[in-house]
Formats: structure tokens, sequence, C-alpha cells
């Protein structure tokens, strides 16, 4: 059940959410901006080239509408285990395995909303999956990963646009994949992961210059709370990352577990051995623990979709909504019946111009204050 107030009596009223409860004006479109964002849901286990979105309230930009559209991307047909990064409101595809034969893919596509044009761009130097990507300035960079014959890389690429190349850069201390990553500030970070294939997850917090090229452990040795793996990391507003999901390991029991808690790093002060690491640790915990999430900020609200509970043996179909500031999770909606086990997340400006988008969702819930 979700709960909505009236804007004509302000009272709360609970409703189960389907599509017969939105209401669509019947009113000719009054383009005021000539974009709207939306948050693309990508599919990364099906090898389906079927893209899900959802529209940004463009009234409450850190909110969004719950109607899933579909888009076709067929960049990202046939692969799975890629990743996604959005760099001068286009949406870079890299690498992956292929989903029929299990072989590792270094392609790259870009895809532009301006002129609805998916293009190939030079491959990466190491055909890689699971392994991280991020915008730093003007580049992407790959970061560790699997690559061929199973094996755990510490290898770090550096992509330019403007000369459509890439180059190796500084490597990782130790080679990572299933680790969790996010740029802030200039700055490449990342957490936990494993190191190979028969390790358990680890809970190193490192960080990347990209000026000096130099990778250092952003607390002088004070490592991330807890070990994790197949977890996120999402900055908020520049000031905090915010770490959450994944799998973690029980010491008492010795064996892995999937993981609740919620953890944030303050990227506003210094660390200082009399006080600490400058950790926060009283998050409330994820309604549903779930790996291989999509993630993502709106303003105070962190957005997690999909993922694969361990424990339920099952995808999480639940979308959640955690407000930093009132350290409140709100269970939203239900995704769709679809593979949702493996998922990553973007946001992404479409102009109005673009007719492979419904812009319709705008007139949606007229009535309504979501959540």
């Amino acid at each position: 059940m979700s709960v909505l107030i009236s804007e004509s009596n302000r009272q709360p009223v609970s409703f189960a959410l389907t599509m017969k409860d939105f209401e669509v004006k019947d009113e000719p479109p009054s383009e005021i901006s000539q974009a709207y964002d939306f948050l693309f849901l990508f599919d990364k286990a099906s090898g389906s080239p079927k893209v899900n979105y959802f529209m940004v309230d463009p009234r409450h930009p850190s909110q969004i509408f719950p109607k899933m559209n579909v888009f076709t991307m067929n960049a990202v047909k046939g692969i799975c285990s890629y990743r996604v990064v959005v760099l001068d409101n286009c949406i870079y595809i890299l690498g992956g395995k292929d989903w029929e034969t299990g072989k590792h893919v270094a392609d790259v596509s870009r895809f532009n909303p301006s002129t609805n044009v998916c293009e190939k761009l030079s491959p990466m130097k190491s055909p890689r999956c699971r392994f991280s990507a991020e915008v730093v300035g003007s580049h992407v960079y790959v970061v560790g990963g699997e690559t061929k014959k199973g094996r755990i890389t510490d290898s770090v690429e550096r992509y330019d646009p403007s000369t459509d190349t890439w180059i190796d850069v500084k490597g990782l201390p130790r080679p990572r994949a299933d680790h969790a990553s996010c740029s802030v500030g200039g700055n490449l970070y990342v957490t936990g992961g494993i190191s190979n294939l028969k390790h358990q997850s680890s809970n190193v917090f490192w960080m990347y210059n990209s000026d000096d090229d130099v990778w250092s452990e952003v607390s002088e040795g004070l490592a991330m709370p807890k070990e994790r793996e197949k977890h996120n990391m999402v900055p908020v507003n520049g000031s905090a990352i915010f770490i959450l999901g994944g799998r973690s390991f029980d010491h008492e029991t010795f064996m892995e577990k999937d993981e609740g808690s919620v953890c944030q790093y303050s990227l506003m002060q210094e660390p200082d051995a009399r006080r600490g690491p400058p950790w926060e640790l009283s998050h409330a915990p994820l309604p549903h623990t779930r790996t291989y999430a999509g993630a993502v900020a709106l303003g105070k609200n962190i957005w997690v979709f999909g993922g694969f509970s361990h424990s339920a043996a099952s995808h999480v179909s639940r979308v959640a909504m955690y407000d930093s500031h009132s350290r409140r999770w709100h269970e939203t909606f239900s995704l769709p019946p679809g593979n949702f086990t493996n998922v990553e997340l973007c946001r992404l400006s479409i102009p109005v111009h673009n007719t492979s988008f419904t812009f319709l969702d705008k007139y949606i819930c007229n009535k309504w204050v979501l959540w």
C-alpha cells in the first residue's frame, strides 16, 4: 500500500498502486520545457534490448512517476554484465559478456538522445565484466572486473571522447571485481569487492586522484565499516557517499549474508584519529536486502530498484526510496513482472522532439503528491 495526499483537501488516502488509479488530462501538451529528465533502468542479466524508463517529476525533481515505459536499444541486445554511464547527456554502454557464449566483450556504444542515434566507439583495451565505470571530468573510467578465463584484474582504463581513444592509467592497489564506485569532486572512489573467485568480500576504500594518477586509501587505513560486494555507492549533494546493499561476511558463522545496513561517508571533514573515521552508521537499514541493485540520488532522495535477494531466492520487486534528511525508507511501488536481478540506473535528459519516448507521464497523477 502507498499513501497519497490530495492537493484539494490534504487528507491522507491509502490505495493499492495500479494504473487505473492514475488520471491523465485530456488536453494538448504545452511544452514549457524543451527536455525532461528520465531514469533509465537497464536489465543486465537477460540480454534483452528492452530498456525501461521512468519520468522524473518536473515539479518535484527528487520524485519519479511510477509508470514504467519501454524503449528498445539494440546496443545492449545479447550482452549482459555491462556497465552504463552518462557523459555530456549521452549514454555509454561498456563491455560485458556475450549472453549466449559467455565471451567477454570490449565493445563500447554511445546513445545520443538528441539525434536518437546509437553509434559504435573504439573498444576498451581489455574485455571485461563485473567491473565498475564512472565519469570523472570529461573522461570515462572503467575499473577492475573479470577478464578472460575468469581472471580478476586491477586494470583501469580511461576513455577520451574527443579523440575516441582508450589508455591505461594507474591500476587498482589490488585486483577487484563486484566492487562499487562513484565519482565526486573530481575524485574516483572504490569500495569492497573480491580479489579472486575464492575470496570473500572486502572492506577496502580507495580513492583515485585523476590529476596525479594516484590511488590511496581514503582514511589513512581506516576501512569501510563492513565487507561488501555487489553493492552500491551513491553520492548525495556532493557532501556524502552512501554505501548500501550487497553481500557481506558473517564472522560468527563464516558465511556470506545479505547486507541490509546503510553507512555514510562524509566528504566535508578530514579524518582525525582522535575522533575516528568520518563514518555515520545510524541510518535505517534497507527494507529489503539486495545485490546487483540499481541506485541513484535525486536531490536528497536515494532510489533503489531491483536486485536479487539471496535470503528470499528471488529478485526484489519493491522500489525503495530513502530520504537522507529524515532518514526514513519509503516502499513506493512494485516493478511489473520481468527480469530485475541485475540492474543499473542512469539519469538522462530527453528533448521533446525525440518521438521514441513518451512525455505523457507529466500529466499523470496531476491531483496527487506521491510519497
